[in-house]
């Protein structure tokens, strides 16, 4: 035996690493996520262990992202749907999603400020 411990058919593997133990959840072929439970309690790993793959299973059915983004990341995104947006509507009919010129500069200066951590003058 490796000294792991397998849970739901091998989905979460449960291993002591120091003092406490750690969860690795399968989410995708030989792609993992690893999680340290802050317990040294077997009982109480487990049970961290499985509601961890609870929650991994539920934002995998319900689309959602199941690694954890930084700030900027989710600012780049939001940035490049609103320049998406904007691109669509100067082709196409304006409809409500459509991102003005306007605003797209606007968010564009407001976005360097959020980035650098510093307050916007007004």
């Amino acid at each position: 035996m490796d000294g792991k411990i397998r849970l739901e058919g091998g989905k979460v593997v449960l291993s002591l690493r120091g003092s406490s133990y750690e969860a690795r959840v399968h989410v995708a072929p030989r792609q993992y996520i690893w999680r340290g439970l802050k317990t040294d309690q077997l009982e109480v790993a487990k049970r961290s262990a499985l509601k961890l793959l609870y929650e991994v299973e539920f934002k995998q059915r319900n689309g959602l992202s199941i690694f954890n983004h930084g700030f900027s990341a989710v600012i780049d995104e939001y940035v490049a749907l609103c320049q998406k947006q904007h691109d669509r509507a100067t082709q196409k009919q304006k409809d409500q999603n459509y991102t003005s010129p306007a605003m797209l500069r606007q968010i564009k200066r407001v976005v360097k400020f959020w980035l650098s951590g510093r307050p916007a003058q007004c």
